[in-house]
């Protein structure tokens, strides 16, 4: 049926856990900063650094936090003061809780001194390239390192799938799984000059099928020659690279396989591309991944992880 959507209601356990996350009026973060301040330095004058407004306001924040606490937390003595029982144990809770809170907020600011990004060179030059500015907007400090793998994919689960290491050099031990980015998917760049002498569809799905069946290195081009209207096809040919292939497809007088992305170098109006179906061999799954590998590599903090991932996501 119709109608707003069902809500997910709290239970009377799970309530019951939130009121008792509540404390009355009375506490605060900087209360427990003053309190700490001053238990450090032995004094309230000390700890304000001679300031009068700030050593008045350290001592009433101190005796608000006795008024919530119902106890006194510190005795005045030869012009400074010392904790009671319950003002140590008060000090050692709050100074933790304020450190790890600190920690914390040091760790998802962190910046690193280098950004390495280690993925396959069809990443590199498909995924990674183009988004140098988006990539730069989140880690504007930090000097980027794009170490290309020729021998095919830096993490490899299983077949065709590809991952992405986007980490910065140094060792950490906590794994964290893939982060789908999306599928590369492909197409077949012809050069317009010659796509209307290819006359139909049919004729280019052949060729395109020539390319994705033989087995040619996984980067193979197709030579074309145009005689009196009609297209005549060479041997079929194996390049080290996907960006030798969309070279010599702008050069003009070939055909290839090229992700989609390649109208970055292959503008639509000088090349007409033909989509392949969905998983033929050229196409490729790709995954980020932010953990330790052999490189030794720290994982980057989530907040980071995220936009970085988004930055990068296929649509």
């Amino acid at each position: 049926m119709g109608g707003e959507p069902r809500r997910n209601r709290p239970s009377k356990a799970q309530l019951l856990a939130a009121d008792e996350l509540e404390l009355p009026p009375g506490i605060s973060l900087d209360r427990l900063t003053a309190f700490c301040r001053v238990a450090a330095a032995g004094s309230v004058t000390l700890a304000a650094g001679g300031n009068a407004s700030r050593q008045s306001q350290f001592s009433r924040q101190i005796k608000e936090l006795e008024t919530f606490f119902k106890t006194k937390l510190i005795e005045r003595k030869d012009g400074g003061v010392v904790l009671t029982d319950a003002g140590e144990d008060l000090h050692r809770m709050a100074e933790a809780q304020i450190l790890s809170l600190k920690r914390f907020r040091e760790k998802q600011a962190v910046e690193p001194d280098k950004l390495r990004v280690l993925a396959p060179d069809f990443l590199i030059n498909w995924l990674i390239l183009p988004r140098l500015d988006k990539i730069r907007q989140i880690f504007p400090e930090a000097r980027l390192d794009l170490s290309a793998n020729h021998g095919g994919s830096m993490i490899q689960t299983y077949d065709q799938v590809y991952g992405v290491s986007l980490c910065w050099a140094q060792p950490d031990d906590k794994p964290e799984p893939q982060k789908e980015l999306g599928t590369l998917r492909t197409a077949l760049f012809v050069p317009k000059a010659a796509a209307p002498a290819l006359r139909d569809e049919a004729g280019i799905r052949g060729l395109a099928q020539r390319l994705v069946l033989r087995d040619a290195g996984r980067h193979p081009i197709v030579p074309l020659s145009t005689q009196d209207g009609k297209v005549s096809t060479g041997e079929v040919i194996g390049l080290d690279s996907d960006l030798q292939q969309a070279d010599m497809v702008a050069a003009g007088g070939f055909a290839a396989v090229l992700p989609m992305l390649a109208v970055q170098r292959l503008p639509e109006e000088r090349f007409w591309r033909f989509p392949l179906p969905k998983g033929n061999r050229f196409e490729r799954r790709v995954t980020a991944h932010f953990t330790k590998d052999d490189f030794g590599l720290k994982r980057i903090p989530e907040p980071k992880a995220k936009l970085l991932l988004a930055a990068l996501r296929l649509s």
